[in-house]
């Protein structure tokens, strides 16, 4: 697997366990090998936080024994992503039944 491949990797393995999701990364030291992720989904309503890193480590696997080094990310729902600033695409269930200004990620 080459280290140019590693971002669409994890990205699509989140979005293959957590679909809806948005996925946000950033490489924290240039080397490819230390993460840091900001994963908003609609499958985090009602989960503990740890039971939402699981989930998400679950996605990576053995990418957490590979070319991943260091993981850090903060998982929350769409609600949560509203409350604390962040810009999302992704609806919670309860919200997606109201009229409400849809937010823009901009890349």
């Amino acid at each position: 697997m080459s280290t140019q491949d590693i971002e669409t990797i994890i990205v699509e393995r989140i979005q293959a366990e957590l679909s809806p999701v948005e996925v946000s990364l950033r490489d924290m030291t240039g080397t490819r090998d230390h993460w840091e992720a900001v994963i908003i989904s609609t499958h985090f309503e009602g989960m503990r936080l740890i039971a939402r890193q699981q989930r998400v480590y679950k996605a990576l696997g053995e990418l957490m024994a590979g070319p991943i080094h260091a993981f850090t990310m903060q998982t929350v729902t769409p609600e949560e992503a509203v409350s604390k600033g962040l810009q999302s695409s992704v609806q919670s269930e309860a919200s997606s039944a109201k009229p409400q200004d849809k937010l823009v990620t901009l890349g």
